[in-house]
């Protein structure tokens, strides 16, 4: 056998089992936000606008894009009146009732003080 025979053969396996090699690991159907929202309490009058624009903005990227990468998101609003204990109180059931991948609420920051 001779090194140009050994060599494309080689080649030619390489192109057949790459593919299968390198297959992309599955991406979940849904990313899980909960939204801690507050409109109701003192602070309601910015709440509101602000829970209203997390779930407009949401859907915009689920119906207009398909989600963020194709991965749609789903969300499930929480009242905290803008207090750290309800917040608390509150995420921890919803985290843990919800079997898949979620990430942290962009205006709970507070709630982890």
């Amino acid at each position: 056998m001779t090194l140009k025979t050994l060599m494309s053969g080689a080649l030619a396996a390489a192109l057949v089992a790459g593919p299968m090699a390198a297959a992309a690991p599955a991406q979940p159907k849904e990313m899980f936000i909960p939204l801690l929202v507050y409109r109701t309490g003192p602070y309601a009058p910015s709440g509101i606008p602000i829970a209203n624009g997390f779930v407009d903005y949401f859907t915009l990227l689920n119906e207009r894009d398909g989600g963020i990468n194709g991965v749609k998101l789903a969300w499930e609003e929480c009242e905290t009146q803008y207090k750290t204990d309800l917040g608390v109180e509150r995420a921890s059931p919803i985290s843990s009732s919800r079997r898949r991948r979620w990430t942290r609420s962009p205006s709970s920051r507070w709630a982890t003080a």
